[in-house]
């Protein structure tokens, strides 16, 4: 029977630092850098220029546009999920059979995969995993794999030291190569690069802006305290429509109506008027707005960027012949993707 390391065995021999239970920052304290940029103008730094400020603008941006996170979220316990199977001498393939079933430090071999497609897929960084040994020793056993942020690791372009990684009290450790992992789905070839890519969420930036564009567009046309309409009333005063409308408010609370409301009925005080009414809507969306087509050739984009297929997101948009066929020959083309 192989023998686990303890988490604590693990964490020593880590350039990790852990917080602990009484002592440990809120998620996100330590990171005082992150800019909040995407609330404000999309003035994202240009591919190739400063990566780590590109990359915390990356983070910050993930979390407005849903569909997106949606589709990350999508990809990355996709590729968790895939099923590995060893092979080699028996004893080897349980001693390594375990370390991968308890990578991350206990949480898991799927915990830690998450974490690191996560970071592949939305940073330029790429993803980088921690090869944990007994000893400093290009030879030395290995006891445990885990992810490293993204954010924390600095690539250096020296084959004896890789990467820099800065852990949470802002020591730096050289890491040399039998000490860590990196990985890049599309890695410049740019030498100066130092082998940083152009990840999915940058290939898909420009179209992921404009949907969040047209979500705040919807919810601030159509929601919010704006009025309805403007409408243009000749015949009643203004005072009478004030005062029906009023009554009519109190009615509807009364009965506990909320969402929709019963229109209000005024009779003209003055039996010989003439009463006439235009209605200029306020809270439309403009003509031709197709929000099925947009979401069409938004998923299109997504599938090109992440290297995945439509169905991938969505179901097939309509019912022509040939379809299952298509999703045959689409899951055998998925097999082949990394």
């Amino acid at each position: 029977m192989v023998e686990t390391p303890s988490a604590e065995e693990i964490l020593r021999r880590s350039v990790q630092e852990k917080p602990s239970g009484l002592n440990g920052a809120m998620p996100g304290a330590g990171n005082a850098l992150v800019l909040n940029l995407a609330t404000v103008a999309d003035s994202f730094i240009p591919w190739g220029s400063a990566p780590s400020m590109r990359d915390r603008q990356l983070r910050s941006f993930l979390p407005t546009e849903p569909i997106l996170a949606s589709a990350l979220y999508n990809i990355c316990i996709r590729n968790a999920a895939f099923a590995w199977e060893l092979d080699g001498p028996p004893l080897t393939v349980e001693v390594m059979q375990d370390i991968l079933v308890q990578s991350e430090m206990g949480a898991g071999w799927q915990t830690m995969m998450v974490k690191v497609c996560t970071d592949l897929f939305s940073q330029d960084n790429g993803g980088f995993i921690e090869v944990i040994r007994e000893s400093d020793a290009p030879d030395s056993p290995v006891m445990n794999l885990a992810h490293l942020d993204a954010a924390r690791c600095q690539r250096t372009g020296d084959p004896e030291i890789p990467v820099i990684y800065h852990d949470r009290k802002n020591v730096r450790h050289k890491m040399e190569p039998h000490q860590i992992r990196m990985l890049a789905e599309f890695p410049s070839p740019i030498e100066t690069m130092n082998g940083v890519q152009m990840c999915a969420l940058s290939r898909v930036l420009r179209a992921a802006q404009l949907l969040r564009d047209i979500s705040i567009y919807q919810r601030e046309k159509v929601g919010g305290n704006n009025p309805n309409a403007i409408h243009l009333v000749s015949g009643v005063t203004s005072s009478e429509i004030t005062d029906a409308m009023n009554a009519h408010k109190m009615n509807q609370a009364e009965r506990g109506i909320q969402r929709w409301i019963v229109p209000a009925v005024i009779a003209t005080v003055d039996p010989t008027a003439t009463v006439s009414h235009e209605q200029i809507d306020l809270k439309t969306l403009p003509d031709g707005f197709d929000m099925d087509e947009i979401m069409k050739w938004y998923i299109n984009q997504l599938a090109l960027g992440f290297g995945a297929d439509y169905q991938d997101f969505a179901p097939l948009p309509g019912k022509s012949i040939g379809t299952s066929t298509q999703s045959v020959v689409l899951h055998e083309k998925s097999r082949g993707k990394g």
